[in-house]
Order: C-alpha cells, then sequence, then structure tokens
C-alpha cells in the first residue's frame, strides 16, 4: 500500500485537490482510500439519531451497516490519540491511501499552496514534502512544481513516484548536504548520511523460514506468554514443596509421568511425579528434584535434603509475556530472531523490500577476470569485492559490468540504471583527472551533494542523486574502494533499506607499531588484532598501507581509526579497533 500525503495550511484547498485525485486514480484502475485528521471534536452522525443516542450514552465503539456501507466509531475517552501507524493499519489495504492532515509524520506528502490564502509554504522545512502543487507559474524550489488545478498531472506524478519513474524526487535531501567546494569531515560526511537519507524501497510479507537477513517493516509483538505453562527445567521427580517440608526424609511414592507432549493427567496428592524436561508441571506440583539427586528406597523415592521452593521449575511467561516487543521494525533478522519468532508461532513476516542496487566500474584499463592480460590493463577487483559486500548488506544487486571512458555511455548508462534501481554505485571516475567524467556528469544530470571528504584512504567519494535514485561514486583504488564502502556506503544502504542505523562495535586494543600522520584528516590502517590472556591484545599493521595493495586487507583482521588531532602512534600506546566482522557480519 502507497501512503502519499496531501498537506498544507488551511484554506490552500488540500480537501478539493483530493476530491479530484480520486477519481483520477480510480479511472486509472487503482483503489483508493483516505485519511484525514482533524484537530478538533467532530460528529459523522446527527443528534437524535440512534447511533448518535448509544454513543453519547457511553458506548465504547458504535457500529452501523447496511447494504451499501457500514461505518466504526470509536469513542478515545481517557485514552491518548491513535498513532498514524495505528490508525494505517484499520485501513483495508488498498493501492494508493491518500492522507490529508499528519504533517508531522514521515511519508512522502505534496503539499498544496496558493499564495492568494496568505500563508507561506512549508516545504523549506519538511523534508518530507516531495513536490509542491502549486496555481504559482515557474515557481523556482529544489523539488517537483506541479499544476494546482490539473489533476492528471498530479496523478501521473503519484504513479511515477512509487514506480521510481517520477521527476527527481529526494532520496537524499540535497540542501542538507550542501557545502560547495569545501572538505567534509568523516563524521560530518557519515552523519549526514545517516540523517538525510530516507526509506527508499516498499514493503512485501515474506514467511519466517526467508526471513533471515530481510528488515522487519513493523515492531513484532507475541500473541502468547513463553513458556506457556510452568515446565521441568531438569530430569527428575515434581512434588509439592509445602508437603515436603513436613517430613524432607519420607519415602514418597511415585505417582506418575509427565514428558513433553505427553503431561501427567492426574493428581499427585503427596506422592511424586516422574518428569523429564520440558514437560509440563503436574497440577498442585511447584517444584522438582533432579533425577541424579534423588535417592532410590524399593518402589518408592527419597528426596534430597535443601530443596528450596520452585525448585528447577520454569514459569509461564518468564521468557516472554503476552503482547510483549520482540523485535522493532528496522532490526535486520539474525538466526536466533528467528527462533524467537518461531517459539511464539509467528509464521509470515513484513519486511523491507530488498534495495535494489546498480553496480559499475568504470575505466577503460578494466578486463574481467576471465580475460587474459594485456599491456596497460588491469582486472577488476572493485566491482566483485563490492557485490560480496552487497549480497552481505541484503540487496538486490544489477551487475551492469565495466563502463568505458566515454560521457555519453556513462550518461546513458546512469539514466537507465535510474529508471530502475534505488542506488547507483560506481567506483572510479570521481576525482579531477581529464578521464574522470562520473562527477561531471552527475552533477549535470542530477545532483552532487559532496564529493572530497578529509579521509584516508579514499578523499574523492561522490554522494548524490538522479532521479529518485541516490547516487554514490566510491574511489578507483581497490582499497580505498573497501573502507569507503564499509564506512560510508553501508549506513546509506541501511537507511535506504529501512535498516536501524548500527555503527560498528570497537575496542581499544595496545598498538605493536610507531606510525606518524597529517593532521587535519581520518585515518584507517588495515591491521590485524593478536589476542592476549588476561588483557588487552594488541594491533599489528601491515607494512605497506598503500591504496593500491588489497593484499594488505586480506592480511588485516580489521582497521585502526586515527582521529583527526592525532600525529603520532608510538609502541604501546592505546588505540581504537574496528573488526572487519562489524561491517560484514
Amino acid at each position: 500500500m502507497h501512503i502519499i500525503g496531501i498537506s498544507g495550511w488551511s484554506g490552500n484547498g488540500k480537501t478539493t485537490l483530493l476530491t479530484r485525485l480520486i477519481p483520477a486514480l480510480k479511472e486509472r484502475g487503482y483503489d483508493v482510500s483516505t485519511i484525514k485528521h482533524a484537530h478538533h471534536r467532530f460528529d459523522i452522525d446527527q443528534p437524535g439519531k440512534d447511533s448518535h443516542r448509544h454513543r453519547e450514552a457511553g458506548a465504547g465503539e458504535v457500529l452501523i451497516s447496511s447494504a451499501r456501507r457500514w461505518a466504526l466509531m470509536h469513542e478515545n475517552c481517557d485514552e491518548v490519540e491513535a498513532s498514524f501507524e495505528e490508525i494505517v493499519r484499520k485501513i483495508t489495504p488498498v493501492d494508493f491511501l491518500l492522507v490529508e492532515g499528519f504533517k508531522s509524520e514521515n511519508f512522502p506528502k505534496i503539499e498544496v499552496w496558493r499564495p492568494e490564502s496568505g500563508s507561506a509554504p512549508r516545504h523549506g522545512e519538511d523534508s518530507s514534502i516531495i513536490a509542491l502543487a502549486t496555481t504559482v507559474r515557474g515557481y523556482d524550489v529544489s523539488i517537483p512544481v506541479l499544476d494546482l488545478d490539473d489533476e492528471q498531472q498530479i496523478a501521473d506524478f503519484i504513479i511515477g513516484h512509487f514506480r521510481g519513474e517520477a521527476a527527481p524526487v529526494h532520496a537524499l535531501q540535497g540542501d542538507c548536504f550542501a557545502q560547495g567546494e569545501d572538505i567534509l569531515s568523516a563524521r560530518d560526511a557519515i552523519a549526514r548520511i545517516a540523517t538525510s537519507a530516507d526509506i527508499a524501497v516498499g514493503q512485501e510479507s515474506c514467511p519466517l523460514m526467508e526471513g533471515c537477513g530481510r528488515v522487519l517493516a513493523a515492531d513484532m509483538h507475541s500473541s502468547l506468554d513463553l513458556p506457556p505453562a510452568d515446565n521441568s527445567a531438569v530430569d527428575g521427580y515434581a512434588f509439592r514443596h509445602r508437603d515436603y517440608l513436613e517430613d524432607p526424609a519420607l519415602p514418597r511414592v511415585v505417582s506418575g509421568y509427565s514428558r513433553a507432549g505427553h503431561p501427567f493427567a492426574g493428581r499427585a496428592g503427596k506422592g511424586v511425579v516422574k518428569i523429564l524436561t520440558g514437560a509440563l508441571m503436574p497440577e498442585g506440583l511447584d517444584s522438582v528434584a533432579m533425577v541424579e539427586h534423588v535417592h532410590l528406597d524399593g518402589d518408592r523415592i527419597r528426596l534430597p535434603k535443601g530443596l528450596q521452593p520452585g525448585e528447577n521449575r520454569r514459569k509461564a511467561g518468564e521468557d516472554i509475556r503476552k503482547n510483549q516487543l520482540l523485535l522493532e521494525r528496522g532490526h535486520r533478522l539474525r538466526p536466533q530472531d528467528v527462533g524467537l519468532l518461531a517459539s511464539v508461532g509467528i509464521s509470515q513476516l513484513p519486511v523491507y523490500k530488498p534495495l535494489r542496487v546498480a553496480l559499475f566500474s568504470t575505466g577503460d584499463e578494466l578486463l574481467e577476470p576471465e580475460q587474459p592480460p594485456a599491456p596497460g590493463h588491469i582486472h577488476d577487483s572493485n566491482r566483485y569485492m563490492l557485490l560480496a559486500l552487497l549480497q552481505k548488506l541484503g540487496c538486490e544487486t544489477s551487475n551492469l559490468g565495466i563502463l568505458p571512458d566515454e560521457p555519453e555511455a556513462i550518461e546513458t548508462a546512469l539514466h537507465q540504471a535510474a529508471r530502475q534501481h534505488e542506488l547507483i554505485i560506481t567506483s572510479g571516475g570521481v576525482s579531477v583527472g581529464e578521464e574522470d567524467h562520473v562527477k561531471r556528469i552527475l552533477a549535470r544530470i542530477g545532483r552532487l551533494h559532496f564529493w572530497r571528504i578529509a579521509i584516508k584512504p579514499g578523499r574523492p567519494l561522490a554522494l548524490g542523486q538522479i532521479g529518485s535514485s541516490a547516487f554514490i561514486g566510491l574511489p578507483g583504488n581497490p582499497v580505498s574502494t573497501l573502507v569507503c564502502g564499509l564506512l560510508f556506503l553501508r549506513p546509506l544502504i541501511q537507511r535506504l533499506s529501512g535498516a536501524r542505523q548500527t555503527p560498528p562495535l570497537h575496542f581499544t586494543a595496545t598498538a605493536d607499531f610507531t606510525y606518524e600522520k597529517k593532521p587535519g584528516r581520518r585515518e584507517w590502517l588495515r591491521a590485524r588484532y593478536l589476542a592476549a590472556e588476561g588483557g588487552p591484545g594488541s594491533v599489528q599493521i601491515f607494512p605497506r598501507q598503500g591504496s593500491g595493495i588489497l593484499s594488505s586487507a586480506v592480511w588485516a583482521n580489521g582497521l585502526v581509526e586515527i582521529d583527526e588531532d592525532c600525529r603520532y602512534i608510538n609502541k604501546g600506546d592505546m588505540v581504537q579497533f574496528l573488526p572487519f566482522s562489524e561491517f560484514t557480519g
């Protein structure tokens, strides 16, 4: 279900536009529903009507039904106002849900603005507004401008937006990035990616068995207690602790047997019941003695001394309570998460669709791995390395090969990729050389938000968009491609794919090296962590840190991060180590 808002101040014509948009979309074969937010008390039935009398009498909900329609009215009473997500869940899924109001909620909106209303447009302060519908001709803003009186054009825009074919829409909010030719710090670049990119994919349902690695599109709650009933944590004998306290040494009769899936059906009285791990506790019994601690006395048993109330009993709901939040929207599912959802009987998952990524390498010098070596040529490693990384990050990737150093070919390929993908990635061509065409073409056919970052390895990294597709141009050197892919591409993909931001964990280790760097830039060194008993481990760095030495990244198991102000690392200093597994695990 695609949600699009019709936003704007009162008196600008939101409702009028909605009444024209609904038939414009329906006549094209789409199902349409609407939500309107009211800021005041309202009635939809008239005083004197039976339904009104029911509600005024205090009914929490009143449902009216006829042969033509039905309606449900719910009184909030002392409840807080329902959230936007709760209201949407009450709507039967349709092709398009048009929303009037809820301007503070984060979903795509078209702002309606008539200058004669006397109000100022809001698009400059609300990043969720993707287009402006107005009567003003030639209005110069950074988002698409639509004719307020042309509902067919607006319908075309809405349909195109959700197909990825609309006029430029800001998957990345460009104004947040605008820095001219300034060089950004690594921290600022990552922060701007994390806060300015937005979810670019739709939602779908997938079976639990296929859920590992997918991103949840909704919060998941439990519909039951886990365990659903008291059960035994061990193999042993269940007993009533109150009876046990009367005479701990008393020989006791074994009244029956309880095992998982086959509970004891009778009443034990003052006897005991043999029980296996996971079996339901018999009625009236509250504790379990481990079988290896029980003494046999003919056909009876003796319980050990010192048993406590509730010994070895798992209580109902001690792991999970009914209605408990299990996993939040944006969580990328791991094997243990799949197990947890299975344990409470969830078999279908609301997930975000995989992010569609177009991947290119650029440069006449590149060869595919299967091609024989040739003078002046090298085999393309970047694209294969990025393909592997994108697979780890759960993307649906189109491997679009090598682009030649021909501006027209590059421009055509980027245009085509933007029509079918939410993200375009290139490697090479984003610096200032004669054959570095990608950055110049991006600035001409799309938007270039920034391209220089104070880092090593890396620095030339182009971030922008083409139409509604985000674009990131990575450096050409393989180590720079890898490091920038881990540090900058990963958070961008997390945002676009709906995944919760998860900065990589790092830990402190002792430097087993010396190093000198220039101030003012952040550096990442290929490094190997060596564990030590009884204290922090040590870190070695590869002796050659050139950005073309990809074997250094294979030798390493992570990166040492050195901040901008640091100039020297001496042997024995404490440094920050980032394991590769934190980026791809």
